[in-house]
């Protein structure tokens, strides 16, 4: 197989990258076109086609591979990729691999080894639940929200091409108040969301954002991930404000459900491992995870 070509991703490439990515089917965020196209920098990203199949690369002290999208024929583009890793002097490490495609790495390479990854792996939470809140466990849910709205004069609108620059705004006091230095996460989400605001329509994104006192407070944005499932790509609240996250979450869920009865699932994406984000992750009990893993080849 010819050498893989691989290159950023641009705007153009959005039609691409999604029929591989529907073709496959996975509900991971990182096969989602905007996840690529807005943090491409952060992980030095580029992707390439070969085989029938698509493959990114993200560079780094070694590179790593995320599994190839796509139908067609799998072991030679997994060959091609191993052979790209040797001649950047490295064995093959793939990242992100979906549990269900685990048998079919483990028939074409018996003996091979699989890492859990539960840092990256995906909250996946029922759409119907998120915006009712409903029984026991989510009691404390509904709580932040009713000392909210008794709190608060507040109001819940679409974002739009209108209200973005008030979300902009927003976000950029977010990421003061919540980054104390200006380390690499700080640039990386910073430069992450500008992209996203900068090519809100091209990317066509939805979201909601919560008012108090006229005030954005809060935001969400989103959009269809596979035919029964949402994924979350950024949810800001100020955290100072009792029930903001709550809120925005439960509002946004019912929106999704009234724009789109067909979802089931919200995928609120993974926790990095941080101790906080894994508890808010975990305090809204997800259906499941959607488990990815790592694999080294021999060189």
């Amino acid at each position: 197989m010819a050498e893989i070509k691989f290159k950023k991703v641009e705007l153009g490439d959005r039609e691409l990258i999604t029929e591989y990515a529907s073709a496959s089917g996975f509900r991971c965020d990182e096969y989602c076109f905007t996840s690529m196209f807005v943090w491409q920098d952060y992980y030095g990203m580029e992707f390439g086609v070969t085989g029938d199949r698509l493959v990114t690369r993200l560079k780094g002290n070694t590179p790593r591979y995320s599994f190839p999208l796509g139908k067609g024929e799998l072991r030679p583009v997994i060959e091609a990729l191993r052979e790209d890793s040797r001649r950047l002097g490295f064995p093959l490490s793939m990242r992100g691999i979906p549990k269900d495609m685990l048998p079919v790495l483990r028939e074409l390479y018996p003996g091979l080894e699989f890492t859990f990854d539960r840092d990256e792996s995906d909250y996946v939470y029922s759409a119907e639940k998120l915006a009712t809140l409903a029984g026991k466990k989510l009691h404390a849910k509904r709580n932040h929200i009713n000392r909210f709205v008794e709190q608060n004069d507040w109001s819940y609108e679409p974002v739009t091409r209108e209200n973005l620059r008030e979300v902009v705004a927003m976000t950029r006091a977010w990421l003061e108040q919540n980054y104390r230095e200006k380390h690499r996460e700080y640039k990386g989400e910073r430069a992450a969301l500008a992209r996203t605001f900068g090519n809100f329509d091209a990317l066509g994104l939805e979201g909601g954002l919560i008012r108090s006192g006229g005030r954005v407070i809060a935001y969400t944005l989103g959009e269809v991930l596979t035919q029964d499932t949402y994924v979350l790509h950024f949810e800001k609240a100020f955290p100072d404000i009792q029930g903001a996250y709550a809120i925005i979450n439960r509002e946004n869920a019912k929106r999704i459900l009234e724009n789109h009865p067909e979802i089931v699932y919200i995928n609120r994406e993974e926790d990095l491992g941080l101790e906080g984000l894994r508890k808010a992750k975990e305090s809204y009990f997800p259906e499941f995870l959607e488990e990815k893993y790592t694999a080294l080849w021999e060189m």
